[in-house]
């Protein structure tokens, strides 16, 4: 009975808390107090996951321009190293058929132009 006359005797803001707690209202307001605090951390989450995101796809581009440079770079390795030993082999065969000629008495041929390479 104490807590009628509280009620009857309450000012218009506790009247409404005792009226909230009764009607079960302050249960929800603190749940979705709750779940509204839950839904900011998540989108601040959500922003924070983004933004890595972002930096992570501008660093994959990054290293798939700086492979297709590497592959470019080593196909033209692979090009110049074989042509560098077609030249070695030209001149060790060269130089081996003037060893030859030279061991038989043979005058050296002229050399031949070199076709040019550029």
């Amino acid at each position: 009975m104490c807590q009628i006359a509280d009620l009857a005797n309450a000012q218009d803001a506790g009247r409404l808390q005792v009226l909230k707690e009764v009607a079960g209202t302050k249960v929800y307001e603190d749940k979705r107090q709750e779940t509204l605090k839950i839904v900011t951390e998540t989108n601040d989450k959500r922003k924070q996951i983004d933004e890595m995101l972002a930096d992570i796809t501008k660093r994959l581009e990054e290293l798939e321009e700086e492979k297709a440079e590497l592959d470019r770079f080593q196909a033209l390795d692979q090009d110049r190293r074989m042509l560098e030993h077609c030249i070695y082999s030209k001149e060790l065969a060269d130089a081996t058929e003037k060893l030859r000629e030279v061991r038989r008495g043979e005058p050296p041929p002229s050399p031949a132009p070199r076709p040019s390479m550029a």
